[in-house]
């Protein structure tokens, strides 16, 4: 019965996960005014008596090509919610230049819709409401103060009401506040794609809200022979991610670092995921790290293998993932430790699973591969190592370093993985499709 409950709100609750992780409301908004517009010119002669049609340029092309860059522009804010304020500001400006180009912005009703979108998506922030929790827990326990003393810091219910009135109130604030803006609390769409601007400009702003790293080109992590000591292997979380001078950990609260295991592990979005990774690599750096629990592997006769064996793949997407644990397995060599993710489905796109044999190495093309348990079961994978790149910057996990959370859905991009062991019911590769059953 739980399996059956779990597979009907699977979807529902990965569709909201994903559109809590991004400025959706904003982008739809864009990508309506973009229709209305289009539509315009046909629906008016049905609803209103007045037959107008305003053409601008040859065969009135100005209204599909703002038409069309208002829907990328929706597009590109769910695809990219990272550049939300480059595409915020360039949809509410195309939005009032279809006033003259495009029959008065879609008769005002489809310009309307454009400035009310553009000032939605440039004025989204994500949600940090668990890292919130867990900094208000740990003041308290500091402070040792009395429970009544903590009715302000619960009550949550007014915060959520108060979300909701900020985001009809945006587009107000955007007309008023951003003319007297201050140049230095403004952060341009360049200064992600580029490193961001000078220490002057970045010295004033608030430790606890960590900035969105910059997508800079990062190398693909390279292969590491598993005989390398795995202090090695887990020192440089951020690897490939810049250089060392420029590690995202800076800033971070090493108390806010919280190792979670099964649904307490399951991160809202991508910037929660990556507060929490940097706190825990500040607490690393201060020699704070929170004791890793590790637990006997109980999941029946599985025994480590010794050989060299990994799987690289250009996209790894996990639906309903979270942390298992760090696991330990018996092995010839040793007992061998592996951290241990749980999902209900997981992709593999352009991927290459390969293996050594001696001096010789053999690897599998995996063009696309789909993992998936059967009614609704779980997948359970065991990997060594754990290398992805999430919004640009490439971070290994290890049993040494474990993922402090896990986002629930997320597809991630250059991902390397170590002596991968998956235990799924379901394996289909293109045109191979491979069951277990009983």
């Amino acid at each position: 019965m739980a399996d059956d409950s779990t597979a009907r709100r699977g979807p529902l609750r990965a569709f909201r996960d994903w559109r809590r992780s991004r400025p959706f409301w904003g982008g739809l908004l864009l990508i309506a005014a973009a229709v209305e517009m289009l539509v315009a010119p046909a629906a008016q002669s049905l609803i209103l008596p007045l037959n107008l049609v305003i053409y601008a340029g040859i065969a009135g092309i100005s209204v599909y090509l703002v038409s069309l860059l208002l829907i990328a522009l929706g597009l590109l804010v769910w695809v990219q919610p990272q550049q939300r304020m480059f595409y915020g500001v360039v949809g509410t400006l195309l939005s009032i230049a279809s006033f003259v180009t495009a029959n008065f912005g879609g008769f005002v009703i489809g310009m309307l819709l454009g400035i009310v979108g553009g000032a939605l998506v440039f004025s989204w922030e994500p949600a940090r409401k668990r890292s919130g929790r867990r900094r208000g827990r740990r003041s308290r326990k500091a402070a040792g103060k009395e429970p009544e003393e903590e009715a302000p810091a619960a009550d949550g219910g007014g915060a959520e009401g108060g979300g909701r009135l900020h985001a009809l109130a945006a587009p107000l604030a955007l007309l008023l506040v951003l003319p007297a803006a201050a140049p230095a609390d403004l952060r341009w769409p360049w200064d992600d794609w580029f490193g961001g601007g000078d220490e002057e400009e970045s010295a004033p702003a608030d430790p606890g809200a960590s900035p969105s790293p910059s997508p800079s080109p990062s190398p693909s992590a390279s292969e590491r022979p598993p005989g390398e000591p795995e202090e090695e292997q887990g020192e440089d979380p951020e690897e490939g991610g810049g250089e060392p001078g420029e590690a995202p950990a800076d800033g971070a609260d090493p108390a806010e670092c919280e190792l979670r295991t099964g649904e307490e592990s399951v991160a809202e979005g991508e910037e929660e995921f990556l507060a929490a990774v940097r706190a825990c690599q500040a607490a690393r750096e201060a020699g704070e790290s929170p004791e890793v629990p590790v637990v006997q592997g109980e999941d029946g006769p599985f025994t480590a293998s010794d050989a060299e064996s990994g799987l690289t793949a250009e996209w790894l997407t996990m639906r309903g993932a979270r942390f298992g644990g760090v696991v330990e397995y018996p092995a010839s060599g040793g007992p061998e430790r592996y951290l241990r993710i749980v999902m209900t489905e997981g992709d593999v796109t352009d991927g290459e699973l390969w293996w050594r044999h001696g001096e010789s190495r053999a690897s599998l093309e995996l063009p696309s591969m789909n993992l998936s348990g059967t009614d609704g079961g779980d997948i359970v994978m065991h990997v060594q190592s754990l290398t992805i790149t999430i919004l640009g910057i490439s971070i290994t996990f290890t049993p040494d370093f474990p993922p402090p959370l896990l986002p629930s859905h997320i597809p991630v991009p250059d991902v390397d993985v170590s002596r991968p062991v998956a235990d799924a019911d379901h394996l289909a590769v293109d045109g191979l499709d491979l069951r277990a059953d009983g």
